[in-house]
């Protein structure tokens, strides 16, 4: 298992900069300092998938997003000098933390992308507000996310692939955000989520022993995943 995961991450060091990056070496202090903020923002992340739009966003939600994107561009790069070093006990941690904190960043972005909120600075959204679609939104993609976690665990790809991955799979098809004609796009979207809660079950998608694929009732997969299957 590690030895899968450890291959997309050295794909990730051969691709990574050779400029400034290359010259600094790898520290487990910086590792584990890199790791401890990862953590710290993913929780702070998750915390805001609370938010349901109908109030300003949360004081520091625009520092912390961005704060966020840049924790996990350190952890890139630190991940990529672990490979070079030979540390590959420090990239698995590296990968996994920037798993969380990726997971939660685009969580949030898909969110808001969905609900057709406005940013002033990416990923600020516009005041004043409120945004109503957002918690019928939120309310669709928090039963999407393990789904969508557990395959991306299954891929082991880079940081980037990974993020493309989340995006692809958390996006409800262009189809199931069209209202029936006389249907507001509140009644739509309330709708949509009672349907996927309804079938909540169909996330805990089941692992068959030993063949190292996943199995979900036929029909759906294509409807959660946006159209691409469950693979």
């Amino acid at each position: 298992m590690h030895r899968l995961l450890l291959s997309g991450l050295i794909a990730l060091a051969a691709v990574a900069g050779a400029g400034s990056a290359a010259a600094q070496p790898f520290t487990s202090a910086a590792a584990a300092s890199a790791i401890h903020a990862a953590n710290a923002l993913s929780a702070r992340i998750r915390g805001y998938h609370r938010w349901q739009g109908l109030t300003p966003p949360p004081p520091d939600y625009c520092v912390t997003m961005l704060e966020g994107e840049a924790v996990l561009k350190e952890l890139a790069r630190l991940s990529s000098r672990a490979i070079l070093y030979r540390q590959p006990g420090w990239a698995l941690r590296l990968q996994h933390a920037g798993d969380r904190l990726s997971d939660a960043l685009d969580e949030e972005e898909e969110v808001n992308q969905q609900a057709g909120i406005p940013y002033s600075v990416e990923p600020c959204p516009a005041p004043p507000g409120p945004y109503p679609a957002r918690a019928y939104v939120l309310r669709i993609v928090e039963q999407k996310m393990p789904f969508c976690r557990r395959k991306a665990d299954l891929l082991r790809v880079s940081f980037e692939a990974r993020r493309a991955f989340m995006h692809q799979c958390l996006r409800l098809p262009e189809r199931g955000l069209r209202p029936a004609r006389g249907i507001t796009i509140t009644d739509h979207l309330l709708a949509l989520a009672d349907e996927v809660i309804e079938q909540r079950w169909l996330f805990a998608a089941v692992h068959e022993s030993g063949s190292g694929t996943w199995r979900a009732p036929t029909g759906i997969c294509g409807w959660i995943t946006g159209g691409s299957g469950c693979g």
